[in-house]
């Protein structure tokens, strides 16, 4: 229980030191009292990944070696597991479009981001392994021998949704974290909730680069698009719930000393 705290901890940290020096590198903002400039938050951010991934394999918060030794999925599984999770994004995505909740920003900062090779790489793969690490692999696995997988997932996905820190993205970060929790819980590593979250930044990186879609869906009647995202989020589950026959015996991971995912709350937690 501590070791998921002072997970989530080590994510605030990361993120701390990261706004730090990014004001270091572009001085002006903080003169100003402006946010850094992209270039310099894409650079600050990339530096600070490596030690938080570092911190948390040094102080135990993550299987070794990474990822986990994990249980093997068929193709077909992983496929329909992946399928699933974007279809539930889509569609949240399009579900919550009309309501215009407010990101503070946060679109117009990913989309100057996003203009270069750095950002990208950031948005799309250094930023996903960061939090599949904290969220997933430390929070959700360290909690799970505690509380149970459910409620470790629920927890690891409202941490993930909190740090979002605005409605717009929190929300689907919530629901999103859940799915993600359910792929981790399939498989004992992040191998397939970290391709899932790839395959989804990549995605909304390139819908930044494409206003041209959002405005056309912004002509839709918000019935339509409420429809429309509804149809993808039930396709989606329907994948998703397609793979539960995979899912672990409890009495059978409770044995595992690396990777628990047992359902009971008299399991052993982590030493």
């Amino acid at each position: 229980m501590l070791k998921a705290f002072l997970a989530f901890l080590a994510f605030i940290a990361y993120q701390c030191t990261a706004a730090a020096l990014a004001y270091l590198i572009d001085s002006e903002a903080l003169a100003q009292g402006t946010l850094p400039n992209a270039s310099a938050l894409v650079t600050a951010q990339t530096a600070c990944v490596p030690l938080l991934v570092l911190l948390l394999w040094l102080c135990r918060m993550t299987q070794r070696p990474l990822p986990g030794k994990g249980r093997p999925l068929p193709a077909t599984t992983m496929a329909a597991a992946l399928a699933g999770f974007v279809s539930v994004a889509s569609g949240l995505s399009l579900a919550l479009t009309p309501l215009n909740l407010s990101d503070g920003g946060s679109t117009a900062l990913l989309g100057s981001m996003s203009q270069s090779i750095g950002g990208v790489l950031l948005l799309v793969v250094f930023g996903p392994l960061v939090e599949e690490l904290v969220f997933r692999e430390s929070i959700q696995r360290l909690l799970t021998p505690r509380t149970g997988a459910l409620w470790a997932a629920t927890i690891a996905a409202a941490s993930f949704a909190a740090v979002h820190m605005n409605l717009a993205q929190g929300i689907p970060a919530f629901l999103l974290g859940l799915a993600l929790g359910w792929l981790y819980v399939l498989t004992g590593n992040i191998k397939l909730c970290y391709t899932a979250h790839v395959i989804n930044n990549a995605l909304a990186v390139w819908l930044l680069s494409r206003p041209d879609i959002e405005a056309q869906v912004a002509t839709w009647p918000a019935a339509a698009i409420v429809g429309a995202g509804a149809a993808l989020m039930a396709l989606g589950i329907v994948l998703l719930l397609a793979t539960r026959r995979y899912a672990p015996c409890p009495t059978a991971e409770a044995s595992d000393p690396i990777h628990p995912i047992s359902t009971s709350k008299n399991s052993q937690p982590e030493a």
